[in-house]
């Protein structure tokens, strides 16, 4: 079984409620009616309702049951409850996205999906007003690549520009959790990524990776990890018994880690553009709750995707 056929039986045999903040977006609309119709959600959350009816009629050729009694209309004139506990919580004006991380933070959806509209630094801004960190006490993002029965992650490709020891460390460590919550039945392999293999070269830069790699081995040694390993090397058996001949990973690395938002933001998209994998993400992780943040440029089959993959870490 594929990865999108796994996520989608999982989703189905525990369904959860799904809040849509940008649901007057004919793709976020069309993912959220198809998720509903094929019982992958048990609620659904939706805004706009003038928008998003004016956009079924004018986008959709296929009849949804728009009086479905799991489809939830968010009319935000009418919810005074809501609106008066993000006004408290925001000082500002309530607006969808704000309100669905609200009803996320309360236990109204256990989960939601915004970012096809919505810049990913709103995002994120709004999830912080209501959703406590985790104890990696960071937001950080991971992309899940995948290509025939094959999966990685890559992190972090989308938050933190230029992250220190400590935030790299909790990097590591949410992208392991997001890989376990995924992949249930495999074993997370982290390679901490350089220009570097094991002091192949001296550099301050690589010297960083370096000591990540042997800060995060000291406080993780249940987890198979190494560093500071370039790609090759982490991903390509031969490679690794050339190059680092003693590493734990053996060139089967499954989470990567790289240096800084540059490395990591360039990498997946040359393995998605030229390497024809397909990604997913971006995955916010440090959160108490799972949030799905979108590319604006997203696909309706991204967006679905994005969200079984939301849906699965609840």
């Amino acid at each position: 079984m594929d990865i999108i056929s796994d996520l989608r039986a999982r989703c189905q045999r525990q369904p959860k409620i799904l809040a849509l903040p940008e649901s007057d977006d004919p793709r976020v609309l069309m993912v959220g009616l198809q998720l509903l119709a094929e019982s992958s959600i048990k609620k659904l959350y939706l805004f706009h309702p003038k928008k998003t009816c004016a956009a079924i009629c004018h986008n959709f050729r296929q009849v949804f049951d728009l009086n479905d009694e799991r489809i939830i209309w968010y009319d935000l004139q009418r919810q005074r409850r809501a609106l008066a506990a993000v006004r408290e919580k925001t000082n500002k004006e309530p607006n969808p996205l704000l309100v669905a991380n609200y009803l996320v933070s309360n236990g109204e959806a256990d989960t939601l999906c915004a970012g096809a509209v919505n810049a990913t630094a709103d995002v994120i801004r709004a999830s912080l007003a209501f959703l406590p960190l985790t104890a990696e006490r960071i937001v950080s993002s991971s992309f899940l690549l995948h290509r025939h029965r094959q999966n990685w992650l890559f992190a972090d490709c989308a938050v933190i520009i230029s992250p220190t020891a400590e935030q790299l460390i909790s990097i590591a460590t949410a992208t392991v959790k997001t890989f376990t919550a995924l992949f249930p039945d495999r074993t997370p392999r982290v390679a901490f990524l350089s220009f570097s293999t094991k002091g192949s070269a001296s550099h301050p830069k690589q010297k960083l990776m370096q000591e990540v790699a042997h800060r995060y081995q000291e406080l993780y040694p249940e987890i198979v990890s190494d560093g500071e390993l370039q790609f090759d090397a982490a991903i390509d058996p031969a490679i690794a018994h050339s190059k680092a001949s003693t590493s734990k990973l053996k060139g089967n690395a499954n989470c990567f880690i790289f240096p800084n938002l540059d490395a990591g933001n360039i990498g997946y998209k040359i393995c998605q553009r030229l390497g024809g994998l397909a990604a997913f993400g971006p995955i916010l992780q440090g959160f108490s709750k799972p949030v799905s943040d979108l590319s604006r440029g997203a696909t309706s089959e991204e967006i679905k995707v994005s969200t079984y993959i939301s849906l699965c870490r609840v």
